[in-house]
């Protein structure tokens, strides 16, 4: 599948909300889900702890998924998804806020109930498939039984937490980035007098695509930062600059010093490192 292709699934699947899974046993099992899907194809839904498919899933991670509109008519151009893949609970707890974030974006309405903090209350588990193959039926776009197939390589995907202010974006919207929440900052200089700092996860291969996609983007003069437990990435305007997650005061000198040259005051890093540990 092309990449022209693949974007085209992509949007599909972000525009649907109910998956229908098979998973089997001892007995197959069907299960309709309201599920969300990131930009790797990686699908996420929520179940019961006691339900059947999530008991299955246990015994055998082999799954496959139906996705479509019921109301099509059968004399329109129809449009669907079949996939076969690989379901595993989630027990990561950056995993499972980055799932709940993106479920409750897809499924809005829910989020006093659907959160990290209430799971355990509502005796509910987290679920990724990770899909090895996908075929894409697209009348329209592929003519009559037309459709195309992705077949995807299940690769490690890592997440990598992060701190962006909205303010430091032109359009003050995060898009790619998955928010788990935000908290108010008092601003050294002054002027604002706080910022909304967002809590922020992205996943992925490496981190290489979204601190350059984010350096592109952000204002001059503001900065962001990303992190896993090996290395923390200071994100400027044009300029990305990697430093051990526990870093030396040598390293560091590179991130203030550069942050000097663009003209954002040393006041402004004093608490990052608690900011990061108190994410």
């Amino acid at each position: 599948m092309n990449t022209k292709d693949k974007q085209k699934l992509l949007a599909y699947l972000k525009s649907q909300h109910l998956i229908f899974l098979a998973s089997s046993s001892q007995n197959p099992w069907i299960a309709t889900l309201y599920f969300a899907v990131d930009d790797n194809f990686d699908i996420y839904f929520i179940s019961e702890s006691k339900s059947l498919h999530g008991k299955n899933i246990l015994d055998n991670k082999k799954v496959s998924c139906g996705i479509a509109d019921s109301k099509q008519k059968v004399n329109e151009e129809k449009i669907g998804v079949q996939l076969a893949g690989v379901a595993s609970e989630i027990t990561d707890e950056n995993e499972i806020r980055y799932a709940l974030a993106l479920w409750n974006a897809s499924n809005p309405g829910l989020e006093k109930i659907i959160n990290f903090d209430n799971l355990y209350k509502i005796n509910t588990n987290v679920y990724i498939i990770r899909p090895t193959l996908i075929k894409f039926f697209n009348e329209k776009l592929y003519g009559q039984e037309g459709f195309r197939i992705l077949k995807n390589k299940i690769e490690a995907q890592f997440l990598f937490k992060g701190l962006i202010d909205l303010e430091s974006l032109p359009d003050k919207s995060l898009n790619k980035y998955i928010s788990v929440g935000y908290f108010k900052e008092k601003n050294p200089d002054g002027n604002p007098a706080y910022f909304y700092v967002h809590k922020v996860i992205v996943k992925g291969k490496t981190i290489d695509n979204a601190t350059r996609l984010l350096s592109k983007k952000l204002k001059k003069g503001w900065y962001a930062v990303f992190w896993n437990n090996n290395s923390s990435y200071f994100i400027f305007k044009n300029k990305i600059i990697k430093v051990s997650y526990n870093w030396t005061a040598d390293e560091f000198k590179k991130v203030t010093r550069y942050a000097t040259s663009v003209g954002i005051k040393n006041i402004h890093f004093l608490h990052i490192k608690k900011s990061m540990e108190n994410w």
